[in-house]
């Protein structure tokens, strides 16, 4: 008598940390959207502390923090832009008295 062994196939979620360009995307979409830079990575599960590390990393021009550093500045000069543009849309007065002061 011969017993048939069924193969079992375990299919698990992918553990661990999230891929970097994926988290990357993600901190950047939320600082488009008004969330300041710290706060957009650690609402993606980066501490704060790994989040200035790797800015300053990417000062210092090493790479693969470089396209990190990139990354962010760009989506924080997008934040800046989107939010002249409905400050200027709201009140045009105020921002032509103020604009050289933002």
């Amino acid at each position: 008598m011969t017993t048939k062994k069924t193969k079992k196939t375990n299919i698990k979620p992918k553990m661990g940390r999230p891929d970097k360009l994926d988290l990357l995307d993600k901190i950047a979409e939320k600082i488009k959207h008004g969330a300041m830079p710290e706060v957009a990575a650690m609402s993606c599960g980066m501490a704060s502390r790994t989040f200035y590390k790797y800015m300053s990393e990417g000062e210092k021009g090493i790479e693969g923090f470089m396209q990190f550093m990139q990354v962010i500045n760009e989506a924080k000069i997008e934040m800046r832009a989107t939010i002249e543009q409905r400050l200027y849309l709201a009140h045009p007065t105020f921002y032509a008295r103020h604009s050289r002061m933002l």
